[in-house]
């Protein structure tokens, strides 16, 4: 009699006994629904909410008792990598009186604003949980500010999850996992005195912290060791979760496509570029560096953690150039651009989708969701965009 079990029957088996009388497991859920406030209220992938939060333990002047420890450890352990163009070293920092330091939030568009007029120091913090650089926008934030206070000595720090490389120069890199390992080291100082309430908000914070963006030491010895005794069953686990982000862009091409009045434009893993017909003008085709089809302007999902939906002008032609931002400065109702026109990249237009692709959310869902914005892009902002566009007389020289 033949004993071996085909493939179906054997993956089922190992399936069962991975579920099956495992105390590891039911350790390891515990561990992961342990109540935190931040999970609670929904915030824990906000960056806005990170930002707030990161600005009250940076802000010597509010009431957690730190003063000025934590913002001086974060700036010391940021330049510990410091940017090519670091105007400090730690050091340098450890010397400095900062308990006057001001910190903004979301000021011009820049998450956390550091300015300390004492000492002629401004750092921009730049908060990424669920997304990424984009649009030059460390440049931009670099050169506004650096412009605005020429005397002062500017810098940038890029804070993210897994302490990515910024593209600029000007910034330096940190991860959200330094944040616990500071808040630890600062509540074990000698003759510092944090009330309990504040003692409770800091462990809720670095908790959800090291849930979410670390490996938290116990919840990492307990996955390790379930790896190590049911390796086939997570592996084969794993081999069936849904890819979200390649059914997403293949839905974004497909809506693009279906649609005669667009055109794609290259298209990459993380961008689906297109560009309404109306407006592919050849005026417009005196773009450089930004895709083969040399158009100036492109509207683009990016599909990261979450989905974002632009229309972004990019490098060429710059009588060109300063002829769109103009027009998009007139047609404020129609068009979201900053004041300034930036050298490489400016954003004309931007439509928030509001929904993450790692957020547990089921994938059929996820793409409905997209396809709710997408036919209200077609039919409320569209129309505007070609009409303020066509309305205007180019000249073709």
């Amino acid at each position: 009699m033949d004993d071996t079990c085909p493939p179906e029957r054997d993956q089922q088996q190992v399936l069962e006994r991975f579920v099956i009388a495992n105390r590891d497991l039911e350790t390891l859920e515990a561990l992961a629904k342990r109540f935190n406030i931040f999970e609670a209220l929904g915030v824990v992938r906000a960056e806005r909410t990170h930002s707030k939060f990161l600005g009250f333990l940076l802000n010597p002047k509010e009431s957690h008792g730190l003063g000025s420890r934590f913002l001086k450890r974060f700036l010391q352990t940021a330049l510990e990598y410091p940017p090519k163009t670091a105007p400090l070293t730690p050091i340098e920092i450890d010397l400095l009186d900062l308990s006057e330091t001001e910190i903004l939030f979301e000021h011009d568009n820049i998450d956390v604003l550091i300015r300390d007029v004492q000492n002629d120091i401004n750092v921009i913090v730049e908060n990424k949980v669920d997304s990424t650089q984009h649009s030059g926008q460390l440049a931009k934030y670099y050169e506004r500010e650096s412009a605005r206070y020429p005397r002062r000595r500017v810098f940038g720090i890029y804070l993210t999850i897994d302490g990515d490389d910024p593209e600029n120069d000007n910034y330096a890199s940190i991860s959200h996992s330094a944040i616990p390992r500071l808040l630890s080291e600062l509540s074990e100082a000698p003759g510092l005195h944090i009330d309990p309430e504040v003692q409770f908000a800091l462990r809720q914070y670095s908790e959800a912290l090291g849930r979410h963006f670390m490996a938290d030491a116990e919840i990492k010895k307990l996955c390790e060791k379930l790896y190590r005794q049911h390796k086939k069953a997570i592996d084969l686990i794993v081999s069936h979760i849904p890819d979200t982000k390649a059914a997403v862009r293949k839905r974004l091409e497909e809506l693009v496509e279906a649609n005669g009045s667009l055109t794609l434009d290259d298209c990459t893993n993380a961008y689906v570029r297109f560009i309404p017909r109306s407006l592919d003008l050849p005026c417009f085709r005196c773009g450089s560096g930004y895709t083969t089809s040399k158009r100036l302007f492109l509207f683009e999902f990016k599909i990261d953690r979450s989905v974002w939906f632009y229309m972004e002008m990019g490098p060429g032609d710059p009588q060109r150039r300063k002829q769109v931002h103009d027009l998009t400065l007139a047609n404020k109702n129609t068009f979201q651009t900053e004041k300034k026109l930036y050298p490489l990249w400016q954003c004309l237009f931007k439509k928030p989708i509001n929904v993450q692709l790692d957020g547990g959310i089921d994938q059929e869902q996820i793409i409905t969701a997209i396809e709710s914005k997408w036919q209200e892009f077609l039919e409320k902002d569209l129309p505007g965009i070609e009409q303020a566009f066509l309305a205007h007389q180019w000249a073709t020289a």
